[in-house]
């Protein structure tokens, strides 16, 4: 992000002559709202989530990251997802029998849990 806000300001004030003024303002204050939306929206809803899952913060972040990451309703799998992992994710997700969001935590958590003790263990 700091170097997304860098460019930004880099091409509202240095631009090159055949990027309209427009353009680099609108680039800016796009990144802008992408700053506060992290700021106001997602980062409360993180800090939440990193105590354990709570459908409430989970059901806010889907419906408020797109902003930041890109993500969009895919109807395959009935969920948000980012853009480029629709079909990947509902492969995965039909693989290992995850239907459900607090069950795809459950399932992150221990994964992520074993990587660490195995990495600690290394």
């Amino acid at each position: 992000m700091l170097i997304e806000a860098a460019i930004a300001l880099l091409l509202a004030f240095r631009r090159p002559e055949d990027i309209p003024l427009a353009a680099a303002l609108v680039g800016l204050a796009l990144v802008g709202v992408v700053w506060l939306s992290t700021a106001l929206l997602q980062v409360p809803r993180h800090s939440t989530l990193g105590s354990g899952f709570d459908h409430a913060a989970w059901s806010g972040l889907v419906l408020t990251n797109w902003v930041r990451t890109g993500e969009n309703f895919d109807n395959d799998v009935n969920r948000v997802v980012p853009f480029e992992y629709s079909a990947k994710l509902a492969a995965a997700l039909k693989l290992h029998g995850i239907d459900d969001p607090h069950t795809a935590w459950t399932v992150f958590t221990a994964r992520a849990e074993a990587l660490s003790d195995l990495r600690d263990r290394l």
